[in-house]
């Protein structure tokens, strides 16, 4: 589905120590983290644009490996005015301009936070859920090697 998207980010050592996922508090807490980072990160410069979002669940489970996970889904849509810079309210319409979920793994491994987002339209078929579900529980955190300099 060229809609889809999977973007995997590690937290820098430098900038934070994570001993646990619990670090980041109670799966619901942990969804509230990644829900204000997606409203940061898809933040408008444009006029007449609005972002809503919700979490619509936050799990906790343990993986293959034996290490924790949470695994959380943000739905978030885009509304735009038709006509953003028209003095009268009359001539802007509000609308949908998009409406996608971001499921996201959270694990820690070496002192840092590792996060798996699959992003697809939250009118995703059931074989993408299934797909974007089956790669969430295959995600593994694990150690990285400092480069030697």
């Amino acid at each position: 589905d060229p809609e889809e998207c999977v973007f995997v980010d590690v937290t820098s050592p430098s900038s934070s120590k994570y001993d646990s996922v619990r670090d980041l508090g109670t799966p619901r807490e942990a969804a509230d983290f990644v829900n204000q980072k997606l409203l940061d990160e898809f933040l408008s410069t444009r006029i007449g644009v609005r972002r809503k979002s919700d979490v619509v669940n936050a799990n906790e489970r343990t993986g293959a490996d034996g290490q924790l996970y949470y695994d959380v889904a943000v739905r978030v849509r885009s509304y735009v005015d038709s006509n953003p810079l028209s003095p009268n309210p009359e001539d802007r319409q509000e609308y949908q301009e998009w409406d996608r979920t971001m499921r996201t793994t959270l694990g820690v491994s070496n002192g840092r936070l590792y996060s798996l987002r699959l992003q697809s339209r939250t009118a995703a078929t059931d074989e993408a859920l299934e797909r974007a579900s089956a790669v969430g529980k295959s995600f593994r955190a694990f150690e990285i090697e400092p480069l030697d300099e």
